[in-house]
Formats: structure tokens, sequence, C-alpha cells
């Protein structure tokens, strides 16, 4: 379905319609039919002790067409498994750890000048930021584990339309044209908690994680990683 931005113009006063004018907006993956979304990063994770782990993720300046998009992200793992048995116990096939990480994804794409609406210099721009705390348990074996977890999350987006726009009015009272500098800044903020279950499959220096995290959006995720 086309996404339609409607800006209308009224006089301050009598609140009369002065100019309306429509913009068509590019559409999204959703409109292709798509619901998967393949990516790739790189991450370490370097071991600090007292089952302190410090963990990065990135995903380095990628342009294609008239797109580009970077991500990183740092976090920090504590495993406390040791703290819930007994130093007599046998060890148990669990470990228990919390999580705390941030997230941040710049995105950008340049319109073709005057195709959307004549203008120069047009593009769109957005920030995501996110921050994740978790609370992790999961199974201890060597080759296949479950886990689940509890998680909180807080994201903050910042979408701005950049450039000159000039639209022609749709009104027969001032039928002139008029231009207009990055008109548009979206603010929004959202936060909640999310539940998610999996399951890891390790086979040598690749591991395979699949899991669901069910939510008001919930997303299902499939991974493979290659350890160095």
């Amino acid at each position: 379905m086309d996404q339609q931005l409607i800006i209308r113009s009224r006089e301050a006063t009598s609140g009369i319609l002065l100019q309306e004018d429509i913009i068509n907006l590019p559409n999204g993956l959703g409109n292709e039919g798509l619901d998967l979304v393949p990516s790739a990063f790189l991450q370490a994770g370097i071991g600090l002790g007292a089952g302190l782990e410090l963990k990065a993720r990135l995903v380095p300046k990628i342009t294609f067409d008239e797109a580009e998009t970077s991500l990183y992200g740092v976090g920090i793992q504590w495993e406390f498994t040791n703290l819930l048995q007994s130093s007599d116990e046998s060890s148990l096939p669990i470990a228990a750890s919390l999580l705390a990480g941030y997230t941040r994804l710049n995105a950008s794409y340049d319109f073709e000048d005057g195709v959307v609406v004549d203008g120069s210099n047009q593009s769109i721009e957005t920030q995501i930021s996110s921050l994740n705390l978790s609370a992790i348990v999961s199974t201890n074996y060597k080759v296949l584990n479950f886990y689940g977890g509890l998680n909180y999350n807080r994201g903050t987006t910042q979408t701005d339309l950049l450039g000159a726009y000039t639209f022609a009015s749709n009104t027969v009272i001032f039928p002139i044209a008029a231009t207009v500098e990055d008109p548009i800044s979206v603010d929004t903020d959202v936060n909640g908690f999310l539940g998610t279950a999996g399951l890891k499959f390790t086979l040598g220096a690749f591991n395979i994680n699949a899991d669901y995290t069910f939510g008001e959006y919930s997303t299902a995720t499939a991974s493979i990683f290659f350890r160095i």
C-alpha cells in the first residue's frame, strides 16, 4: 500500500486552507512482501575474569544504490552460576547470566532529486539507539543447548527528512510554489519487556542459533557464527 505524507497550510486566524501538498513516500520491504532480512556483522568478546565478558559487534558502513547503513554495539555479560550452588555440589548443567548491551544503527537514503518532489539535496536519515537488559538461563552441554531470557528494552528513533522541497499549490486561492528546507523531524521513544526462547548448536568452530522473541512485535531469528 502506498504511503502518503499530506502537508496542509492554513491561515492562522480564520483556519482557511491555503495549500495542501502530497508527498508519495518510498515503500519499504514490507510493501514488497518481504519479512526476512539477511545481515552479517563482526563480533568479538574478551573475558575479564570473575565470570565477566566484554562484547562488541560491528557492521561497517555499507553503501548500496542510494542507501547507506552502519551499526555498532557494546555489551557486558556476567555469568553468576557459581553463586547458585554450593561448593560441595556437583556442577549443574545450567548457566545463568545477566547482560547489558547498547546498539546504535545509522541509516540514510538519498532520493534522486526531483523524483518525489521538486527540490535538491533530498534525503532521509534515521538513527536508532537501543538499550537492552537481560536475565538469561541456559543449559550447559557441549553440543546442543536451550536457553530462555527476560529482556527489558528501551529504544529511541530519530528520523529526519532533509533537503529542499518545492511544492506547487493544489488550491486555487494562492496557486504558487513554495520551498521548504528540512521539513520533518520525528522522534519516538519506546520501552517494554520481551521474552526469548531459543536453542544453540555447536559444531567445532561453528555455532548455529535460532530463537524467538515474543512481545508487542514478535520476531524469529536464525544465525551462524564462526569462532576464531
